[in-house]
């Protein structure tokens, strides 16, 4: 809070994760920033699965009412600031209007006030756990991936439909030597798809898929010559999960989701033989800011 004290926003989001076996805890917290306080904080334990979106979902739900007093309290008073700068200005264009009058007599009409627009445009950095599932849980422990993302947003009856582009970097941190160390960086960049519930509720949800390829930028000079002409550094790559999103403002909010992960890899055990394939599997939970133009 230290850290973030000089900035303009009022409020700050946290967010923690600690993995214990087949489950992972993840705890919550919102602090108000020009107080120096943590107003609401909320802790949920669940299996690595589906359930963890959830889990999450009702975490922050039962944790929002905690802070809603303080940040409605900030919101009117900002209100009020911007009622008051408001009528002020009326006032003043007003003035303006009568002395034209008198002098011209031609009415001046005042100027409209500006409606909210849809802001098609979103974007975020964030970083979140990679959490490894089946045969990778075995050669990977808990790693971890910032990403970027960034789409348009086309709004329809039923929601609106977002599309654009994701990519990351996959930070693989490996059980063991062997083949699985040299899978230390992976970047994936990929077409990002997301279709979320109408705005104007509180709280929105959302499903999301993205797809596209993956490049091993990991270290390969200590593989022999053959290895490395085997092993290509070049994966699929695909994901998709369910999430949710609380707007804090009109282009402000918190979004979490919960995406399956997977990348498809390809080599060869030998010069001139067949393709194999194996595959890199895990739940990423995440928990991020976005922000809307």
């Amino acid at each position: 809070m230290e850290f973030f004290s000089g900035v303009s926003h009022e409020f700050l989001a946290l967010a923690g994760y600690i993995k214990e076996g087949e489950e992972i805890q993840v705890s919550f917290f919102i602090a108000d920033l020009q107080r120096g306080e943590i107003l609401a904080s909320a802790s949920r334990r669940a299996r690595i699965d589906f359930t963890l979106d959830e889990a999450m979902i009702r975490a922050l739900r039962d944790m929002l009412p905690e802070a809603a007093g303080r940040i409605e309290e900030v919101a009117g008073r900002k209100a009020a600031e911007a009622a008051k700068l408001a009528e002020e200005q009326q006032a003043a264009e007003e003035t303006v209007a009568e002395t034209d009058d008198q002098a011209t007599s031609v009415p001046v009409p005042l100027p409209e006030q500006p409606e909210e627009r849809f802001r098609p445009f979103e974007f975020s950095i964030g970083f979140a756990p990679f959490v490894p599932v089946g045969v990778a849980n075995d050669m990977f422990s808990l790693s971890y991936l910032p990403f970027i993302y960034g789409s348009y947003r086309i709004p329809f009856s039923a929601g609106i439909l977002g599309l654009g582009l994701y990519t990351a970097l996959n930070i693989f941190d490996s059980e063991e030597a062997g083949m699985a160390s040299y899978f230390h960086y992976v970047i994936p960049v990929g077409i990002d798809a997301r279709f979320t519930t109408l705005e104007g509720a509180p709280i929105g949800l959302f499903v999301r898929a993205r797809a596209g390829v993956a490049i091993n930028v990991s270290d390969f000079s200590s593989l022999p010559a053959i290895a490395q002409e085997g092993l290509s550094r070049f994966l699929a790559y695909a994901a998709g999960g369910v999430g949710g999103m609380y707007a804090i403002s009109q282009n402000v909010g918190i979004a979490i989701d919960v995406m399956y992960e997977t990348f498809l890899y390809f080599w060869q055990s030998d010069s001139g033989g067949g393709i194999n394939t194996d595959w890199i599997m895990g739940f990423v939970p995440s928990v991020y800011l976005y922000a809307r133009l």
